[in-house]
């Protein structure tokens, strides 16, 4: 197995890992804006966690899936359950694109309710994709996805 130019350490990975948690306080962030009566979350909020989910859909996507196959394809390991597993990954891909679509302008507030239901499925399908995610490093042998201690991505005020 010759993953060398794949660890943890690695700056793509760190940035990966470091989206990921923007966008899972984001999320909760505005989880917790719609169950409290008195915060409502803003356009602002809506926008920007937004940009998080396309950020990180992206970042898989064109940087770390990509890696991820290359070092899978040199281990050898079984190319249906990759498949599978790409197949999935291109579903919440979808899923994080239409949320995106459709909140991305300020029409969320009209149906709050329906937004509140969409906020949670998209809360499961971002945490489908986690699992999808996880189980690709861990196939690969990089290493167990693990809290990162490196210099977060950029944030927005609101999510620090």
């Amino acid at each position: 197995m010759n993953n060398a130019y794949v660890t943890l350490q690695d700056e793509q990975f760190q940035e990966w890992f470091s989206l990921r948690q923007l966008l899972l306080r984001a999320y909760c962030q505005l989880s917790r804006c719609l169950s409290s009566a008195s915060t409502k979350p803003s356009q602002q909020n809506v926008e920007s966690f937004c940009q998080l989910l396309i950020d990180y859909a992206s970042f898989g996507h064109f940087c770390i899936y990509e890696r991820l196959l290359n070092v899978l394809s040199l281990e050898g390991s079984s190319d249906s359950h990759v498949d599978t597993v790409f197949s999935e990954l291109q579903t919440t891909t979808e899923a994080m694109l239409q949320f995106n679509d459709i909140h991305e302008t300020d029409e969320h507030f009209v149906e709050e309710i329906r937004f509140a239901k969409l906020l949670s499925r998209i809360g499961e399908v971002i945490a489908q994709r986690l699992d999808l995610e996880d189980d690709l490093v861990a196939t690969a042998h990089i290493a167990p996805v693990l809290p990162v201690k490196a210099k977060p991505a950029k944030a927005v005020a609101f999510y620090a």
